[in-house]
């Protein structure tokens, strides 16, 4: 009896467990651009098992593909990729990756116009557009469908969701906290006086940066309608992109640094956001993009005279010892992103060209 009593005992724990782990909430389950985390705040420490903490694999450029008109972002969402195009249509293109070596765009729907910010979570896809923040259902991504609207005080440039709340980002108003349980009564429910170009959400926190700057802040959002700040730093650019891991390491496509022409990525932890245990400075490049996945960073640098652009790819497991282990070529790169031992390259090459690399670990 007691034995059957443990084993009821240890399936409800087990059950408990998994739920904890994945209904905490999400925003670019795998990298951010802006993102990402479904991992709870306490997790400090990278992951030991998976991969391995001491290697650094290999990487192979192993296909690429026509987009069919020229990317601007590009976001992996489970066993999707959503890209959004700007020149050629206004489209957010669904892609099937249920083969990461071979995407197959499998929908699309127009969006209208321009799109300024895009973040993916619970099957729905935040685009904001001019004043406005549109929302598609992809619950059937082969029928994308637009499902609600916001009318933002100003035009928004940066979005992150996550936990049922979305951010939205202004150049100069602060930023908006909207409850989106709902889409039929969607809620302004709380406000940040910091403006964000870039953001990310993870487990009741909120790291944003404003454009052209190179200050980050820290918030604790668990209460969106009262948010603390409780940290910032300074990554000594000009922060274009950044990306959060569920343990709390922030990668900055940090522009370029101040008062010079040398690019500038950096890397910190959110526990310690004050202090910068890793930067890596590129001469006559600019830091533009980057995305994650486990123990690895890869940044996009552009270089303004010769119009071609660098991925190059870090090794994160501690900080303090960082370093760059692989370097490729391109040109015209838009956007990144990465999961699942795959890297996906967005580029304006030949009207729309996707890369894709494998990342052996």
């Amino acid at each position: 009896m007691n034995r059957r009593i443990f084993i009821i005992f240890t399936i409800f724990m087990v059950l408990l467990t998994v739920w904890g782990v994945f209904s905490v909430g999400c925003s670019n389950p795998e990298d951010s651009n802006d993102n990402e985390n479904n991992n709870p705040d306490t997790l400090t420490v990278p992951d030991t098992t998976q991969p391995d903490s001491t290697g650094i694999g290999t990487i192979t450029s192993i296909n690429s593909i026509s987009i069919g008109n020229s990317p601007l972002y590009v976001q992996k969402y489970e066993d999707l990729l959503i890209v959004a195009t700007f020149m050629g249509g206004y489209y957010i293109k669904i892609f099937s990756i249920t083969d990461p070596a071979n995407p197959e765009q499998i929908s699309s729907i127009n969006a209208g116009n321009i799109v300024n910010a895009m973040d993916v979570c619970d099957d729905r896809i935040f685009i904001s557009i001019g004043n406005n923040v549109k929302v598609i259902d992809i619950s059937d991504p082969s029928s994308p469908s637009f499902v609600g609207e916001i009318f933002l005080v100003e035009q928004g440039i940066g979005i992150a969701a996550g936990d049922d709340n979305l951010f939205v980002g202004y150049m100069a108003s602060g930023s908006s906290i909207y409850d989106v349980s709902d889409l039929d009564d969607i809620q302004l429910i709380g406000s940040i006086t910091t403006s964000f170009k870039s953001g990310g959400y993870f487990y009741g926190k909120f790291v944003c940066s404003p454009a052209n700057s190179g200050n980050l802040y820290y918030y604790d959002v668990s209460d969106p309608a009262n948010p603390q700040n409780i940290g910032s730093g300074n990554s000594g650019g000009q922060n274009n992109d950044i990306a959060i891991t569920p343990w709390g390491f922030i990668y900055i496509a940090a522009g370029t640094q101040t008062a010079t022409n040398n690019a500038v990525f950096s890397a910190v932890d959110v526990h310690n956001i004050s202090e910068t245990p890793f930067q890596d400075i590129i001469v006559n490049q600019d830091c533009r993009r980057v995305a994650f996945q486990h123990n690895f960073a890869y940044a996009v640098f552009h270089d303004d005279f010769s119009n071609n652009d660098i991925m190059l790819a870090y090794f994160t497991y501690r900080l303090e010892s960082a370093y760059s282990f692989f370097q490729q070529s391109y040109s015209n790169i838009q956007d990144i992103d990465a999961g699942d031992g795959y890297i996906y390259i967005a580029s304006t090459d030949d009207g729309g060209t996707m890369y894709i690399l494998k990342h052996e670990f």
